[in-house]
């Protein structure tokens, strides 16, 4: 039987709350409205694949562009390890709805800015 060294999804959202996994600054920042999180919530507790995340090691004389936590995390200096290149709104709703326990911000289908809490 084959195994993969991906880390799990709770191993993930540990790192961003820890700053470890970030963003690099140029990455736009989170856009998912009202409609989407849920359905993402619901892929995950069903098991149904949410697709791929690409991650940038960083270190290294090549890696100098700036760095930014993820939306909710409490860390306000960070050194991360890795850059999420591909996969930061599935990332950033899955780590508000899942791990953070403050209000995730996003947008109404009439595009009003609106926190919430989904359960």
């Amino acid at each position: 039987m084959a195994k993969s060294n991906d880390p799990s999804l709770a191993e993930l959202l540990q790192e961003i709350n820890k700053g470890n996994i970030c963003l690099p600054d140029f990455q736009r920042s989170s856009v998912w409205d009202d409609e989407h999180i849920p359905g993402l919530i619901a892929s995950i507790t069903n098991s149904y694949p949410i697709g791929a995340v690409m991650f940038l090691e960083t270190g290294g004389d090549g890696n100098r562009c700036r760095s930014r936590t993820f939306t909710n995390v409490p860390v306000d200096k960070n050194q991360p390890k890795k850059f999420v290149l591909d996969g930061q709104q599935r990332l950033t709703s899955t780590y508000c709805t899942m791990w953070s326990n403050i209000p995730v911000p996003t947008h109404t289908r009439k595009k009003e800015n609106t926190k919430r809490y989904y359960i």
